[in-house]
């Protein structure tokens, strides 16, 4: 068994990549990821998450049976 490690926030982030989603607005997801993590506000959100942080994990589904973890 794993072990646990507790943390203040578990955080689980989705990204869309159905056939609905062309690659620019595929991009304009992850763009979006990278800009809210790089954000001062959301920095120090995390900062004061100390000293137990968060956990983030980002998941991408498009088709059933096509969900995949991008980063656990």
């Amino acid at each position: 068994m794993a072990q646990q490690t507790p943390v203040a926030v578990e955080l689980v982030l989705a990204l869309d990549s159905s056939a609905s989603v062309d690659q620019r607005e595929f991009a304009l997801q992850i763009e979006g990821l990278a800009r809210a993590f790089a954000d001062p506000d959301v920095q120090r959100a995390v900062e004061n998450l100390k000293p137990h942080g968060a956990a983030v994990a980002v998941i991408q589904w498009g088709a059933p049976g096509e969900t995949r973890i991008i980063l656990p």
